[in-house]
């Protein structure tokens, strides 16, 4: 016997799923536009623009903690996985993990360039690490932004 088709169709994200990816998109945007001002021909990252950068990074922080919470469970590979509301395809979870893996670098280096741990050298390199991570994110963001609305568009024209 067949086993009856679902009587409702996939959903899109919960309320606070909805905040969290507010949080975090917001978060990012801010830290992008601030922190590659220089190269956006904005000027030198200082002032009300480091200021603005600083305040967007608590927005950045929370949001990145709040999709590690939520996805990571649904974005693990292999058969023990959960299946979430809307199936994630392999590129979908790389993506994922190589965003989050991203993001991490990019907020880490900073928290400990903040300590009072390490000399100019050191907080120089977590400073290097720290933009070349932000370039990665910004790409890899870009590139999960357009999958998302390239599956979410096919989804809806496939009704």
């Amino acid at each position: 016997m067949k086993p009856a088709a679902p009587t409702h169709t996939p959903r899109g994200l919960t309320p606070v799923e909805h905040l969290i990816h507010g949080l975090a998109g917001l978060g990012v945007v801010t830290q992008a536009l601030t922190g590659f001002s220089h190269s956006l021909g904005f000027g030198e990252l200082g002032g009300w623009k480091l200021l603005i950068h600083m305040s967007g990074a608590g927005m950045f922080t929370l949001g990145l903690v709040g999709v590690t919470l939520l996805w990571a469970g649904r974005c693990r590979f292999g058969s023990a996985a959960p299946t979430p509301r809307v199936p994630l395809n392999s590129a979908q979870k790389t993506l994922f993990w190589l965003g989050l893996l991203s993001g991490w670098l990019v907020m880490l280096p900073m928290l400990l360039a903040m300590l009072p741990l390490f000399g100019t050298v050191v907080q120089r390199q977590l400073i290097e690490l720290h933009e070349a991570a932000a370039l990665a994110f910004v790409a890899i963001m870009v590139l999960h932004t357009v999958a998302s609305a390239a599956t979410w568009w096919k989804r809806g024209t496939a009704s």
